[in-house]
């Protein structure tokens, strides 16, 4: 009797246990030219190389990148309406690390990072502007569940790994 309470209770605990089922397939891509507005990934990534960048090159070094990643510390300043219209046109990937609030306040007149604006669904999101047969519209991404997190090295390789592929893919798609 003692041996099957064991058993039963041991079964208990193990079910509780779970395996994380995140992708985790590494990127083997393309090699990627990332520009980063706040502070790089500690990771290094194979194929994938991070430059420093500011937010003046948000619109004037656009064709420089195959994306932009931005992280906390200009969350606040680029969520003013003074960066609105280079969001509403940005032609080049935009994501942005452990975001709080959903990423679309960027492209909102009247919003900002903190006041009303509402919480974030996904821990990275990006989006960038397209035009497919002159029809425009924003094509938007989103990894992972939000976490509040105080630095990008916090963020899961498994969701790079995923940024990148879609970073990959939407240049072999659009042409870049």
């Amino acid at each position: 009797m003692r041996k099957i309470f064991l058993l039963l209770v041991v079964a208990i605990i193990l079910s509780g246990c779970s395996v994380s089922k995140q992708p985790t397939q590494i990127y083997e891509g393309k090699a990627l030219k990332i520009g980063v507005i706040g502070e790089a990934p500690k990771e290094e990534f194979k194929h994938v190389t991070f430059y420093a960048a500011t937010p003046d090159d948000l619109k004037q070094q656009q064709n420089k990148y195959d994306a932009f990643f931005i992280t906390k510390a200009y969350f606040e300043e680029l969520a003013t309406d003074s960066w609105v219209a280079v969001f509403e046109e940005i032609t080049t990937p935009t994501f942005f690390i452990g975001s709080d609030y959903q990423a679309f306040i960027f492209r909102m007149q009247g919003m900002d990072y903190v006041n009303n604006s509402p919480e974030a669904t996904e821990h990275v999101q990006g989006f960038v502007n397209n035009t497919v047969d002159a029809s425009a519209f924003i094509k938007k991404w989103g990894y992972g569940e939000p976490r509040k997190t105080k630095h990008s090295a916090e963020t899961p390789k498994w969701i790079f790994y995923e940024v990148f592929r879609d970073i990959e893919n939407y240049a072999i798609n659009n042409n870049r």
